[in-house]
């Protein structure tokens, strides 16, 4: 009789358990929410001392003095393929050299520039101040408010915020960099389920009841539960209707 009321209650808190489980998991998936990585659309400094000079094909970015005069780095990314429901927001940049501790300014700018012409003489306005950080060459993020998203993107100025300030940082462009990590990327952060990894669940799901159906159709025709009569001449479509559902589903984008 103990041993029966022992199993019973086992079986309870095991239920209880899986119920949880069931209940938890989803639940915290929805609120840890997912991420969105958004790699530089365009990136590029410009110099206080050649003022006519474009660098968009140089392979580093510089911030502070370099040489003769002032530097200044332009970040532009496009973020117009996501969803402007984030929970949060921030662009991190990357530099991994610098000769002094700089104190770094951030303006938000127009996206009316381009990468391969923008010189010093033509740079774009500024719109609005962010911040600043000290900064002698390391990652740091800066972040993003909705009302600040022109045109589908945000475009962002770097530049040494105190006057006669000496030394600089250094960084990758585009160009420069062997790998994403090296370059510049907004994150955009999301509550709610990856509707990518969703849409995936969906699909696979679909799938299995979509074989599974082909399969009892074309191996088994039943008239009673009790009479089950295999049906060998649609044998031959099990291979061409099983394999469709993964290859036109299940391909890289």
């Amino acid at each position: 009789m103990r041993r029966k009321v022992k199993n019973i209650i086992t079986a309870i808190f095991f239920l209880i358990f899986s119920l949880l489980l069931i209940i938890g998991l989803p639940v915290l998936a929805y609120f840890s929410g997912y991420d969105r990585t958004i790699h530089v659309n365009k990136d590029t400094y410009i110099s206080e001392y050649y003022q006519d000079v474009n660098y968009g094909s140089d392979n580093f970015l510089r911030v502070g003095k370099y040489g003769s005069g002032k530097v200044h780095t332009y970040f532009q990314f496009n973020i117009s393929s996501h969803s402007y429901k984030w929970r949060e927001a921030w662009i991190y940049v990357k530099f991994d050299y610098g000769t002094n501790l700089i104190d770094i300014g951030v303006n938000l700018t127009h996206n009316n520039w381009d990468e391969m012409t923008i010189t010093w003489n033509n740079k774009p306005e500024s719109i609005s101040y962010k911040g600043h950080i000290l900064c002698d060459g390391f990652e740091f993020r800066i972040p993003i408010d909705l009302d600040e998203i022109i045109d589908d993107g945000i475009s962002v100025c770097l530049y040494g915020k105190q006057e006669g300030e000496e030394g600089y940082i250094q960084g990758y462009s585009k160009e420069g960099a062997s790998h994403n990590e090296q370059i510049a990327w907004v994150e955009l952060s999301y509550i709610g389920y990856d509707p990518i990894v969703l849409g995936m669940v969906i699909d696979i799901g679909t799938t299995k009841n979509h074989v599974l159906r082909k399969i009892v159709s074309c191996h088994f025709s039943a008239k009673t539960l009790g009479e089950v009569k295999r049906v060998e001449p649609r044998r031959r479509c099990l291979l061409s209707c099983s394999t469709r559902p993964f290859s036109s589903r299940f391909s890289w984008r």
